[in-house]
């Protein structure tokens, strides 16, 4: 029993210093080499932004539950983001309208269109992937008693 609540504490340990590479990376895509990110790459971050605090904090009897929320709402948007940007569903509400004069000259990407990719895939399909393994992987540790 000691020995899967360790192995727990380390797999939380990692996925929380991915999210902080993974934050730092898009920050670093973001501010050096200018690349915007589009309204959904931003909501993807937001759930970046609260894990990493939550899974840092919290009791340690609720930092798997709090993982498994935090990987399924980033499967959620990533799955969703990733869908539009193959075309296969089109976005529920238009992800570039403009709400104020600031927006109109700092206007956002499109959802639907790719800035940067890696090996292939956007970042919104890396994500998907990622939380993907992570979900099975914690799901197997959970199990695993």
């Amino acid at each position: 029993m000691q020995t899967k609540s360790l192995i727990q504490k380390y797999f939380i340990f990692c996925y929380v210093f991915s999210l902080i590479v993974a934050v730092s990376g898009a920050l670093l895509l973001q501010y050096h080499f200018h690349i915007k990110p589009c309204e959904l790459c931003l909501y993807e971050r937001y759930i970046f932004y609260a894990t990493i605090p939550m899974l840092t904090f919290s009791p340690s009897g609720i930092k798997m539950p709090l993982l498994f929320m935090a990987v399924i709402a980033s499967l959620a948007l990533s799955g969703y983001h990733s869908l539009i940007e193959l075309k296969v569903i089109e976005p529920i509400v238009d992800c570039v309208v403009p709400n104020d004069l600031n927006d109109i000259f700092n206007k956002m990407p499109d959802c639907r269109e790719v800035n940067f990719r890696i090996l292939g895939l956007s970042l919104a399909n890396v994500n998907f992937i990622y939380h993907s393994l992570v979900l099975f992987f914690g799901i197997y540790l959970t199990k695993k008693q």
